[in-house]
């Protein structure tokens, strides 16, 4: 990258073979195409002790599917976030542990398995977001800002 890359102007993002620079005057947003974030720290690049991946829905329902998360599957350490506008939406049928969820207005999150459990630290449920829970556990460890409709 050179510096009239870095420097072009704002809302202008730069693609290199590992990584993609967003950015705007002032501000610096660093994500990568392969999973290993980074962020910017007055003109440093460092890793970031967490990352975050989006739901795209992009094959089906499936949460375990790689294909329907940005980042691939998430982990303990993930911020997930679930946005509006896709064709599908996440079914979760397994165990699974998560730093954060994000659900935007209009989409929705379902947990329909008796033996299933989602732990996270953190849930955002926006205003006209769902979150289904027909049979299954969602245990959240910290705290649970709802403003949108949670079925169980």
């Amino acid at each position: 990258m050179n510096a009239q890359e870095l420097f072009a102007p704002a809302g202008t993002s730069v693609i290199t073979s590992t990584v993609v620079f967003e950015y705007a005057i002032g501000d610096i947003i660093v994500g990568s195409v392969n999973n290993s974030n980074f962020q910017i720290t007055q003109g440093f690049s460092q890793p970031r002790s967490s990352s975050a991946t989006t739901w795209t829905g992009a094959v089906n329902s499936d949460w375990n599917n790689p294909g329907n998360w940005s980042a691939g599957i998430p982990d303990s350490d993930d911020q997930i976030n679930i946005i509006t506008g896709l064709p599908n939406y996440p079914v979760l049928n397994t165990t699974s542990q998560i730093d954060s969820l994000f659900i935007d207005n209009g989409a929705s999150l379902t947990v329909n398995q008796g033996s299933t459990k989602l732990d996270v630290s953190y849930i955002s449920l926006a205003s006209g977001a769902t979150i289904n829970i027909s049979n299954g556990e969602i245990e959240c460890a910290g705290k649970f800002d709802h403003d949108g409709n949670l079925t169980m």
